[in-house]
């Protein structure tokens, strides 16, 4: 009985025999000169399940013959390489860091030198997925490394075209030319972490948090100052630009400065938004309503919860980035702005007391 093999954009029907697979696309040039995992539709759409993105999503050419790489593609060569599904978020992220300019892929595949891609990952992923970091780091015995690595190998044949001796002049070539990716012993290693040395600093992630609550406390403590000073229709204004402005920047935080930046763009916004909450509501409507109109917000904020890593996750599948998201709701949290400054206020006569 025959089986399907492939993806959506390409199928193909071969016997249903581990055999006759192998030897169809060697036939081709289609492996590393290793037996292969049948890429079938049921295995491809498994490992596609570990990606947010459209299978057919397109990261750009890979060099030398210019394929286009797709996350189906990735998740075919992945498969075929033998790697579990969770492993494709590290394929695809190899592979987009391959496929930047700097890295000068067209060199690296068409060269006499036998130099072959390494992939090293570093920080807590790396040892969820068992990516060997010690002993014979670079031998066998370790999945992850041996299918990882050669996923990345399979991708740069099939994809990018580096067949050897046509495209691929390596002289003599090398065993890293099948498979070279470890992870980095981030506990015992005397230098510093690798995350470190290309610029990221290892507290940046705390230090956002306490930024962010300290400038969120003082935007509470000058919001309920203001707001016996200046009027709700004000101070909401300012709060809608603040957060509206921080929500269309954050696609562009590239620097630890950008980060700090943001974090307190956006305490100041949280806070002055917490008292304008409490402050207007209770002029409007007297505070016998506050617990009420709480409980109704706090529905509204975890239903937001639920909802809003879905809408995420399909503006990525759709755009290939969160970006529009943002700009997006940049742009209502702007129109509330401008709604805010141009109607009127609801007014009850309750006053707050």
């Amino acid at each position: 009985m025959p089986i399907l093999i492939g993806g959506d954009s390409a199928r193909i029907r071969i016997e249903d025999r581990l055999e006759a697979v192998d030897e169809y696309f060697d036939e081709r040039g289609w492996t590393d000169g290793l037996p292969i995992v049948p890429p079938t539709i049921e295995r491809v759409e498994r490992m596609l399940e570990w990606s947010d993105r459209s299978p057919q999503h397109e990261l750009g050419a890979m060099s030398p013959s210019n394929g286009v790489v797709t996350i189906e593609k990735l998740a075919v060569n992945a498969v075929m390489a033998g790697c579990r599904p969770e492993y494709l978020p590290v394929v695809i992220a190899a592979t987009e860091a391959m496929l930047e300019a700097r890295f000068n892929l067209h060199a690296v595949q068409t060269t006499t030198h036998p130099c072959a891609p390494l992939l090293v990952l570093n920080g807590p992923l790396a040892g969820e997925l068992r990516v060997n970091s010690r002993y014979n780091a670079f031998g066998p015995g370790w999945r992850a490394n041996a299918t990882i690595g050669r996923a990345i190998r399979l991708i740069l044949l099939n994809i990018g075209g580096a067949v050897p001796g046509v495209l691929d002049r390596s002289t003599q070539g090398q065993p890293a030319k099948y498979s070279y990716c470890i992870a980095e012993n981030e506990v015992e290693n005397p230098w510093s972490p690798l995350h470190v040395e290309r610029g990221f600093d290892p507290a940046t992630y705390h230090r956002t948090l306490v930024i962010t609550a300290l400038t969120a406390l003082a935007g509470n403590f000058g919001g309920g100052w203001l707001a016996e000073r200046w009027s709700m229709r004000r101070l909401l204004v300012i709060a809608m630009a603040l957060l509206g402005g921080s929500l269309a920047a954050l696609p562009r935080v590239s620097t630890q400065a950008h980060v700090a930046a943001y974090a307190i763009v956006m305490g100041l916004a949280g806070g002055f938004v917490m008292v304008i909450f409490f402050s207007f509501w209770g002029r409007a409507y007297g505070r016998a309503q506050l617990g009420r109109i709480q409980g109704a917000a706090q529905i509204l904020t975890v239903l937001g919860s639920a909802v809003g890593p879905l809408l995420l996750a399909q503006c990525v599948a759709l755009t290939g980035s969160y970006a529009s998201a943002f700009y997006a709701v940049a742009l209502v949290v702007g129109a509330l702005g401008v709604a805010a400054a141009a109607v009127p206020l609801p007014h009850t006569g309750a006053t707050l007391h």
